[in-house]
Formats: structure tokens, C-alpha cells, sequence
């Protein structure tokens, strides 16, 4: 369809057919632009001017109905790989564990462990170590427990 004044704009029917066809069988928005032949900078000016946010150009019915059917094509194809993954529950327990981490992380996604050594962070001289502990009585406490603790823990040993 040509612009007034303008050249014509490449989203015809091959290059829409080749870029939904695409986005349906799960490739990438730049996959498809690739396989249709196009820039993903163009293709994201067609989705903006189909969503009437683009600053340079108006919303048109022919690049609003190609934004709504590249959305419906991606979220076919989202529909369509989790029931091929969801085939291999029946003989994989690792499918199904996979598939709830990524579905519901929050309750069964991986937490991973950190540690932290901050035995650099607290390097303290015997002097000023001396000095807060005097002029600190929780602190003082929480020492002469962790050496109580330490002195059973070495009974224990002994034993």
C-alpha cells in the first residue's frame, strides 16, 4: 500500500505470510525478519504504527491488523511448544520439573546459593578489635559466647 507522496511499503502478503509463518513455528522476531527478508527495525516500526504509537507515522488498518496477527501467531506458538514439551512428561520427570520451574518460579524455580567470605571485609587489628570490645558490651557478650561455644564444640571433639 503507498504512502501519499511515498514509495510502497514492503509489508505485502509474502513478506507478512513468511514473517507470521515464522513467528508460528517459534522463531525469533530477527529469525523471521531474517527468513522474510526484512530489518527487525522495520518490522518493529510496522508493530508501533499498528499500535498508534509511532511518532512519525499514523496507525493504518493494514499495520494494525498485521501487529494483532503477529501477536496471535507468537502466542500460538507459545501454545504449541508447551503442549510438545508437556508430551514428555509421561517419560520424564526432568520435562515436568523444568516445566514448573519456568511456569511458577516463584515456588518452584531454582534459588541459588551465594556465600560470602567476609573474613577480608573484617580484618581488624588485635588493638582495635581489643578497643570495641571494651567499649562495646553486647559485642563483649556475643565474644565470650562464641568462645564458650567454641570451648564445648572442643570437648566434644576431645570425646
Amino acid at each position: 500500500m503507498a504512502h501519499a507522496g511515498g514509495r510502497p511499503s514492503k509489508l505485502d502478503e509474502v513478506t507478512k505470510e513468511k514473517l507470521l509463518a515464522a513467528i508460528k513455528k517459534g522463531h525469533t522476531l530477527k529469525g523471521a525478519c531474517a527468513f522474510a527478508g526484512v530489518s527487525y527495525k522495520t518490522l518493529h516500526e510496522w508493530v508501533q504504527r499498528g499500535e498508534g504509537v509511532n511518532r512519525r507515522r499514523a496507525r493504518t488498518d493494514q499495520f494494525a491488523e498485521f501487529a494483532d496477527a503477529l501477536k496471535k501467531a507468537d502466542e500460538l506458538a507459545k501454545v504449541a511448544l508447551v503442549e510438545r514439551w508437556r508430551s514428555h512428561f509421561s517419560d520424564s520427570w526432568q520435562a515436568i520439573a523444568t516445566y514448573m520451574e519456568r511456569r511458577w518460579p516463584e515456588e518452584y524455580g531454582r534459588r541459588s546459593r551465594q556465600t560470602v567470605d567476609l573474613r577480608e571485609q573484617m580484618s581488624y587489628s588485635d588493638a582495635t578489635l581489643g578497643e570495641q570490645l571494651r567499649s562495646d558490651p553486647e559485642a563483649r557478650i556475643l565474644v565470650e559466647k562464641l568462645f564458650e561455644r567454641r570451648s564445648i564444640i572442643m570437648r566434644v571433639r576431645k570425646d
